[in-house]
């Protein structure tokens, strides 16, 4: 059996075929990249939508919920700070009474925080800050020229991930410059 024979290649030849597989392999590079961008995209896409329809879905759901169980840890604080102003016997049914009273409001804030909802965290003499504060009281000089720091807190904050869904509700007082006291 003998073989076909081929005619013999030109180095001329061999040269435009390389140049022809580098062509081919640019343009598969080229369309590679095109579709990888367009997957980024595509991804990007996607991701600004799911956070929109979770932010909307917290909006619509979870913050109606977690304001209103923070509505009922409101009184039970309230209800706490009160009986805390009544001197109870150690042991008596007031004391205990008020030892479950805290350990509703402490469950209720426990099954807010399993599910992912978290405590504002306020602390007296930190500064002022609009985006997770209510300021319902201004203590001090109001035409004083100084910071503003949390004086007392009112009632809890909560949000959820980056989402305020209830600022917490504070006094603030006017601190003079250089000092954290308030101006009197």
């Amino acid at each position: 059996m003998t073989r076909p024979e081929t005619a013999p290649r030109t180095e001329a030849d061999a040269r435009q075929e390389i140049l022809t597989r580098l062509d081919q392999l640019q343009d598969l590079f080229v369309r590679r990249l095109s579709e990888d961008r367009d997957k980024r995209h595509l991804i990007e896409d996607l991701g600004d939508r799911l956070r929109a329809a979770e932010d909307g879905v917290v909006r619509e759901y979870l913050t109606p919920i977690v304001v209103g169980a923070a509505r009922v840890i409101d009184r039970i604080d309230a209800y706490a700070h009160a009986e805390n102003q009544t001197a109870h016997e150690p042991g008596s049914p007031g004391e205990q009474h008020l030892a479950f009273v805290r350990s509703l409001g402490s469950e209720l804030i426990s099954l807010l925080e399993q599910h992912g909802v978290e405590q504002v965290r306020v602390r007296v003499d930190e500064p002022f800050d609009p985006h997770v504060h209510d300021m319902v009281h201004l203590r001090g000089d109001h035409s004083a020229q100084g910071a503003l720091r949390v004086h007392a807190v009112l009632r809890r904050g909560f949000h959820y991930r980056s989402q305020l869904l209830r600022p917490a509700q504070v006094v603030a007082a006017v601190t003079v410059p250089g000092t954290e006291h308030p101006v009197p």
